[in-house]
């Protein structure tokens, strides 16, 4: 079951991100991400369909954003402001995501991913792009591994 178009998580994406970061994001700009410069994190939804939302957001990004939310400057941002960035985030898109289901779900707790050895993943991103910084976001189907957007 292919849950979303690729449009959908398009407007869903921009929609979160300029309610929670007040950004506005593009659709594109593959970048590739070494370990360590990026934060990733899930969100599982259960029910009438069965996934996890992934958000993978660069260092830089959620630095900004974690300023602008938290109203800190940036050189005073901590590492759990970015983690409490990412997953406030996560949550408000795994909770859009849910809501377009036509069933009823539920949505459980955000929670960081360590990162994966390379090689090792085994589902698609949709790449974006938020002021020159990137952000990926990918929707798994758990009954048949990854589902395109």
């Amino acid at each position: 079951m292919n849950i979303l178009s690729e449009e959908e998580l398009n407007e869903i994406v921009d929609v979160v991100c300029m309610t929670v970061l007040d950004l506005p994001v593009h659709p594109g700009g593959r970048v590739l991400l070494q370990s360590g410069q990026f934060l990733t994190a899930s969100i599982g939804i259960s029910g009438a369909w069965n996934g996890v939302v992934k958000v993978r957001v660069s260092l830089d990004l959620l630095t900004r954003a974690a300023a602008d939310i938290f109203n800190i400057p940036v050189d005073e941002v901590e590492p759990r402001d970015r983690v409490d960035t990412i997953t406030e985030l996560t949550n408000m898109l795994g909770g859009t995501v849910k809501c377009m289901l036509p069933e009823s779900c539920d949505l459980a707790l955000p929670q960081i991913v360590p990162p994966e050895k390379k090689g090792r993943e085994q589902h698609e991103w949709t790449y974006f792009s938020c002021e020159a910084m990137p952000l990926a976001v990918a929707v798994i189907d758990s009954a048949s591994g990854a589902k395109a957007a």
